[in-house]
């Protein structure tokens, strides 16, 4: 997660150097304590430089989609939708195992996931087809997150996150979502 958030700042051309807190080291930092505590102590200026600094629009953009895409599945807010996933996980976990992972190539992985998506389409819904659904995408993302720090730094993480996540600024007040 922290590499994917310095390759988005390097993408957008976006340095850390001008911040004057510790974003550098939050996103350099893989501890899911440590940077929830690095955030926790610098809240003011970590505020501050997403709401006032235009360089950082982009990112807090970033911050916001993965917090507010997270926050179902880490605080369970979906049972019903996270029993469907587990299920077509314990199904198709081993050909899917992560995000990262090469999409299949078994016609029987996608007809699975067609039917997945039959039970509820409205949820399902989104702007741009993918051969895997972002709902399912982002579900799994949390459960690699889990099993690799451990649910309840995955929730400290995810509730510091959200005193920094979806903050209004002058020129940009969205509350990004999917």
């Amino acid at each position: 997660m922290k590499k994917a958030l310095m390759l988005c700042l390097l993408a957008f051309g976006i340095t850390t150097a001008k911040a004057q807190c510790p974003i550098n080291d939050i996103l350099t930092t893989k501890d899911p304590q440590t940077i929830a505590s690095l955030i926790e102590n610098n809240i003011d200026c970590i505020r501050q430089a997403l709401t006032q600094n235009p360089d950082y629009q982009t990112f807090k953009v970033y911050v916001d989609y993965l917090y507010n895409t997270s926050t179902p599945w880490i605080y369970h807010t979906n049972v019903q939708k996270e029993k469907l996933f587990e299920d077509f996980y314990n199904t198709w976990g081993e050909a899917y195992p992560t995000m990262s992972s090469t999409a299949p190539v078994n016609p029987d992985f996608y007809a699975a996931v067609k039917t997945m998506i039959a039970t509820d389409p409205a949820f399902f819904a989104q702007k741009k087809e993918t051969k895997i659904p972002l709902k399912y995408q982002q579900w799994l993302y949390v459960k690699n997150l889990v099993a690799k720090y451990g649910e309840r730094n995955v929730v400290i993480l995810a509730n510091a996150t959200g005193k920094i996540a979806n903050l209004a600024t002058a020129n940009y007040n969205a509350f990004v979502s999917n």
